[in-house]
């Protein structure tokens, strides 16, 4: 479904309550690009990668057209880069009760922590995953 046809931002599910969120981009000189992001519609709804700060509205307006943004519980990403968490703070006030969740190497002091810190200043809102670890984060349906 598009959910921008300016944008062409499209919004798929791809497996049951599992959303892909792809917008198109074009880059001078390089041609065509794309930034995908992941929505996970449960119980406590998570997002995973935000996009970069420029392409917030166009993922907030997709996230809307699947359930209402403010209702995110976790923000995800994997490494600290703009594709992956450079709208993390606009998400942090857009789903007050959200918190971010990132690889360890993202959440150490000094790097990507202090970009979280910036905006959630509680820590322990921080949900970090270790390599090898496992760890559950309560979704609903899907840990």
């Amino acid at each position: 479904m598009i959910a921008n046809n300016q944008s062409g931002t499209s919004v798929d599910e791809i497996a049951d309550g599992i959303f892909r969120i792809h917008t198109p981009v074009q880059i001078e000189g390089a041609g065509g690009f794309s930034f995908n992001q992941y929505l996970i519609a449960d119980d406590e709804p998570l997002l995973f990668h935000t996009g970069p700060r420029k392409l917030f509205p166009l993922v907030l307006e997709a996230v809307n057209s699947v359930i209402p943004a403010a209702t995110l519980r976790h923000v995800g990403f994997s490494h600290f880069e703009a594709d992956e968490c450079g709208s993390l703070n606009e998400w942090l006030a857009a789903a007050p009760r959200s918190a971010p969740l990132c690889g360890a190497l993202a959440a150490v002091p000094g790097g990507g922590r202090v970009l979280v810190e910036t905006v959630t200043p509680s820590a322990e809102r921080i949900g970090t995953l270790a390599a090898g670890r496992r760890v559950r984060y309560r979704l609903g349906r899907r840990t």
